[in-house]
């Protein structure tokens, strides 16, 4: 008998819909009226629906390059969307006593994937996230929470701005991944660790 899938939720709006008036990083991303939050079974349909998605695929890299001519990129030099599986290690007795935390768990993974907060980049970008799963991994003798993020590549702070292909600098990537490791330590009242990331671009990191 298979598995039972772990769906992705695939979140984002409608970057033609909307007016630069609400393009500032304050608070979620729920507020935009062409808010869409879909949600499939596999990473192929996630990524299907990121790049497919009538209003999803407004926020997508190509898009932003081709709204912007002055780019000069060409499509072997695009990077739509970036993986990141994570580990999130903690110090909890047990996977049930660690399953309290779900909602607060839930609610940090989606404001995080929602926005960059790092200077200099901060936007918005779309997003998927597969369902957090609690489970016992005997490789670190440790009560661990798994899951997935499927990022764009672009973010965006107005209907005409755009940063694109951000994922390359490493160093900014520490800096968005380290506000993740923070928002979990809050969710998880201080049980977190360490975070175990293996990254599509940059490979396997610990936080």
């Amino acid at each position: 008998m298979s598995k039972k899938l772990k769906p992705y939720i695939v979140r984002g709006f409608n970057l033609t819909k909307e007016s630069s008036g609400y393009f500032d990083c304050t608070g979620e991303i729920t507020k935009f009226a062409s808010f869409t939050e879909i949600v499939v079974n596999t990473q192929a349909d996630a990524i299907v629906e990121m790049l497919t998605n009538s209003a999803l695929k407004t926020m997508s890299t190509r898009m932003m390059i081709e709204k912007d001519v002055t780019r000069h990129l060409s499509p072997d030099q695009i990077d739509e969307l970036y993986v990141i599986d994570v580990k999130f290690l903690t110090d909890a007795n047990s996977v049930s006593g660690l399953r309290q935390y779900r909602t607060a768990v839930r609610s940090t993974l989606k404001t995080w994937a929602e926005k960059s907060r790092v200077k200099g980049r901060r936007g918005w970008r779309a997003s998927a996230i597969k369902t957090p799963t609690y489970e016992y991994d005997s490789s670190t003798t440790s009560v661990v929470i798994r899951t997935q993020f499927i990022l764009s590549n672009a973010i965006t702070y107005s209907n005409s701005d755009s940063i694109v292909n951000m994922s390359h600098n490493w160093t900014e990537e520490v800096d968005d991944l380290t506000n993740l490791k923070k928002g979990m330590e809050k969710a998880l009242k201080g049980q977190l660790v360490e975070i175990n990331i293996n990254h599509s671009i940059h490979g396997k990191h610990t936080f």
